[in-house]
């Protein structure tokens, strides 16, 4: 190892988890020749504006393909994005920057599709394309997670805060998974984490009380509902929470 690079440094280690994935995505399976994105299930308005669009009387650059797609994986027009990103990506005209958030978008549009080994297989080359991009190893983990590959994600948001130490959102991402494998403490002191680093995620608390209670800590939880819960008036479920949790302090 050259005397300049630390084991310690954020290109070393997104370059090691850049190759852990790689060595990850044979487990997922190669699917039978993915469906090539098309247009058959987009309104026909839309279809029409494309088709002129990409007659001879215009030329759409790569960017704004994918500034479209983004714009309609935004809004949860998923079927729309991921045409559109298609032709972002398919085009090889997107600077790798570029071509890193065209796959970060269509992985959570196909994430919202249900379609995850998808999602998965985009955020990867969204990694591959950005080695070193903690908005990538955030959005790869979140796909991890969802196919219960949680060790793998764990290790991508480890890479994200690393590269990024004030993430909230790659903390609270943590602290959910660390909820979700039953350790209790790990899950509380990431969403502190969370909250140190962004007060404004409500969600935040309500994540952490859930935390604390697991750990018997019960007046640190009632305090982190109640926070929520002035952030979130309308939210009857964490309403619910603070009465049964009453019940459990008189008891």
């Amino acid at each position: 190892m050259s005397p300049n690079i630390s084991p310690t440094s954020p290109k070393l280690l997104a370059c090691l988890s850049l190759l852990a994935l790689l060595l990850l995505l044979p487990c997922l399976g190669t699917p039978p020749a993915l469906a090539q994105p098309s247009d058959k299930d987009l309104d026909p308005g839309v279809k029409m504006n494309f088709l002129i669009m990409e007659g001879g009387y215009f030329r759409i650059e790569p960017e704004q393909y994918m500034r479209e797609g983004i714009q309609a994986s935004i809004v949860d027009n998923y079927p729309l994005a991921v045409y559109l990103l298609s032709k972002a990506i398919d085009s090889g005209g997107l600077s790798l920057d570029n071509l890193s958030r065209a796959y970060v978008a269509r992985g959570i549009s196909y994430q919202g599709m249900g379609k995850l080994k998808e999602a998965v297989r985009d955020q990867a080359k969204a990694l591959e394309a950005a080695p070193s991009s903690p908005t990538a190893h955030y959005h790869l983990a979140n796909a991890l997670k969802d196919i219960n590959k949680t060790t793998e994600a764990i290790i991508a948001l480890n890479q994200a805060v690393t590269l990024k130490p004030n993430y909230a959102k790659a903390y609270l991402l943590r602290g959910r998974i660390w909820m979700q494998r039953g350790d209790y403490a790990l899950a509380e002191k990431n969403f502190g984490k969370c909250i140190s680093y962004d007060s404004s995620v409500s969600e935040a608390f309500l994540q952490r009380g859930q935390a604390r209670r697991k750990l018997g800590d019960l007046d640190g939880a009632m305090a982190d509902f109640k926070e929520y819960s002035l952030r979130n008036p309308l939210d009857d479920k964490v309403k619910q929470f603070i009465i049964k949790l009453e019940y459990e302090r008189k008891g």
